[in-house]
């Protein structure tokens, strides 16, 4: 008789702590859902027309996306002439060659 309610003690307790589990769970499933969409409307922000318009016609970014890493090095994947036709001016490729250079120093 004592080892039948101490089952069915064990039994009702166990259920009671995983129902509180559950609830627990649902909460963080929600509190995840909810900042999710609020990334989702960020990003959805950041890939606007003016967004993506402005990124593709900004020079900095056009040699900060030309800088690879490749064989253990950084490279600048950006010849001095394409530069030019880019109309990236002449002492901004400087500055990320030097960047680039400055960054194989480090590694």
């Amino acid at each position: 008789m004592k080892k039948t309610m101490s089952i069915l003690l064990f039994m009702a307790l166990f259920a009671v702590v995983s129902s509180c589990k559950e609830d627990e769970i649902i909460l963080e499933n929600s509190q995840a859902n909810e900042i999710l969409s609020r990334s989702i409307n960020d990003f959805s922000d950041v890939l606007s027309d003016e967004y993506k318009s402005k990124i593709q016609s900004d020079k900095e970014f056009m040699l900060i996306d030309q800088i690879i890493f490749r064989d253990s090095m950084y490279l600048l994947n950006l010849s001095a002439n394409e530069a030019k036709d880019l109309c990236i001016p002449d002492s901004l490729y400087a500055f990320y060659l030097q960047l680039v250079t400055n960054l194989n120093k480090n590694e």
